[in-house]
């Protein structure tokens, strides 16, 4: 007797029980053989240090004195992790990947028909590996890709009150990340804005226009703007440490009009490094050799943020018309389109960024690849293969040049963030 087939529900529920029993195993499995796991390169040392700085700081009397206000969503979230025992971490964060989960089962999976593919739209959920090493401890990308999904919920739905809604949630992700927040909060007013029935383009292109503008216009201006935003102020500070670049001249204040035209250069740099950059410069071995686990998840990211970055671009400028006869529910084409706005709208203000940061999208990765589902076979074949050979051959000539994949020196940290002290 043959076995009954399995659903589409209970095959994603399946591979998102896995993910989490996988996640969970190698978080505390991380805590209790920290320096091992350090070594190994397995360790997220930005999520090492948060568990420290929680267990530095553990009331409200030292927060407010260090007024770092963009810690107060993990101060209050990671409470039971620092106050009662370090393995609460683990269960925090399943908790809230399986929220995110849920989230994107109704926003992405449940729409797909027929002709979709529930395996590239399960890859934008469960395909990041970097979100399994983040289980062990308080991170704020977890957070932020819940927030991040139900914010794309939202305006998918335009039920009633869309709008507060919207502004809701993206404050909420201040208090984990300011800026992203506040990045956030531009995309609703832009997205609210392009629905004003003034122009005749495409709200799609209403969105990318002002996405462009505001961002560019960050880098322009950010000496000014840093002055009023902290935000701001602390991203140029990194940027002066990291690059040494136009956009730092500016934030020196020498605004001319070369400085003006070397910022808007350097911006659309850093979109084609915030695209590209972790897929065609990978760091997959340690200084010893062996593999460098972290850097390995940055690899798959760097590979998947690509093919998302080429989906958005080929869906909007499609010139394919959505079919008449359909149902009134959007079709496969209409919600690519809007996944491929949000998802592309933000990435332009996320570029507003001094300096490349590519991480950061490991939050709208999910809605990226979204978008590639929805596609038609042949689309998606090709959307999938262009990025592959793309890097695959940049990687080559590299090669052949001599120049091989740089190595990661050993992480380090002084002690074991997850023991209580």
């Amino acid at each position: 007797m043959p076995f009954p087939k399995r659903t589409a529900d209970q095959v994603f529920w399946s591979c998102t029980g896995l993910y989490l029993i996988l996640g969970m195993a190698l978080g505390l499995f991380t805590q209790v053989h920290f320096k091992e796991v350090l070594h190994l390169g397995i360790t997220v040392t930005d999520v090492s240090a948060l568990a420290h700085s929680l267990s530095e700081v553990h009331d409200l009397s030292n927060f407010l004195y260090i007024k770092r206000y963009d810690l107060a969503g993990l101060l209050l979230l990671y409470a039971p992790g620092y106050q009662i025992s370090p393995s609460f971490y683990t269960t925090i964060n399943a908790l809230l990947f399986l929220g995110t989960a849920l989230i994107y089962k109704r926003l992405v999976v449940d729409r797909l028909a027929e002709g979709g593919s529930r395996t590239i739209a399960m890859l934008g959920l469960l395909g990041n590996p970097f979100f399994l090493m983040n289980m062990a401890g308080p991170n704020k990308e977890i957070p932020l890709l819940l927030l991040t999904l139900l914010l794309a919920y939202i305006l998918m739905n335009q039920a009633p009150g869309w709008l507060w809604k919207s502004m809701a949630t993206a404050i909420l992700a201040i208090f984990f990340r300011d800026g992203y927040g506040v990045l956030l909060m531009i995309f609703v007013a832009v997205y609210y804005i392009s629905g004003i029935q003034r122009w005749t383009l495409p709200r799609y292109w209403k969105v990318m226009l002002m996405c462009v503008v505001i961002s560019a216009g960050v880098g322009v201006f950010a000496h000014t703007l840093a002055e009023w935003l902290p935000f701001v102020r602390r991203n140029l500070n990194v940027a002066k440490l990291v690059a040494h670049d136009a956009t730092a001249q500016v934030a020196n204040g020498t605004i001319t009009w070369f400085s003006m035209f070397m910022v808007l250069v350097q911006w659309g740099r850093r979109l084609v490094l915030n695209a590209a950059s972790l897929a065609l410069f990978p760091v997959l071995t340690q200084q010893n050799g062996s593999i460098y686990w972290v850097g390995v998840s940055y690899a798959i990211f760097g590979c998947l943020n690509l093919v998302a970055c080429l989906s958005a671009i080929l869906t909007l400028v499609s010139t394919t018309k959505a079919d008449a006869t359909a149902p009134p529910q959007p079709d496969a084409l209409a919600l690519a389109k809007v996944l491929s706005m949000i998802w592309l709208g933000l990435f332009l203000l996320m570029s507003a960024s001094a300096y490349v940061q590519p991480r950061y999208q490991m939050t709208i990765l999910p809605i990226g690849l979204a978008a590639v589902a929805f596609q038609k076979r042949n689309v998606r074949h090709a959307i999938l293969w262009i990025p592959i050979v793309l890097v695959l051959g940049f990687l080559a000539l590299r090669y052949a040049h001599g120049r091989l994949p740089s190595s990661a020196a050993f992480d380090s940290f002084p002690v074991n963030p997850y023991v209580p002290r």
